[in-house]
């Protein structure tokens, strides 16, 4: 069995028969078992909504990261900038090429942050 991101859908799927699971996030269940076997990518909005609705963490979906933030937003940019591409790569290349594009912007932003300059409260000389 995979250890890769098809597999953590698979956890975020659970007990449940992928017969009833699919149609109940809005995919059919062959969409689904096409999820977990890493044959096809799910969409973003699929994402948000399992995210939103069951509460799924994307970052351990992507990744297989845990406890660590998430931030959709940066997540959407780079999916969009993948899709925009119209790079022709397979499903879990694409999966691993988002995962490591998003990785590289969150770190980017994180180093950003971190070079900024503490701002001093009143009263500070400085």
């Amino acid at each position: 069995m995979k250890s890769g991101w098809g597999q953590r859908l698979r956890e975020v799927r659970g007990r449940i028969a992928q017969e009833l699971w699919g149609p109940l996030v809005g995919v059919s269940r062959a969409a689904w078992a096409n999820y977990e076997a890493e044959k096809s990518s799910p969409s973003l909005d699929l994402l948000i909504r399992l995210q939103k609705e069951y509460g799924a963490d994307l970052n351990y979906i992507a990744s297989g990261a845990l406890h660590r933030s998430f931030d959709v937003t940066v997540l959407a940019d780079v999916i969009r900038g993948v899709e925009e591409s119209n790079i022709e790569i397979d499903p879990l290349s694409r999966a691993k090429l988002i995962a490591a594009l998003y990785a590289d912007r969150i770190k980017t932003l994180e180093q950003d942050e971190n070079a900024r300059p503490a701002i001093k409260g009143k009263g500070s000389r400085f």
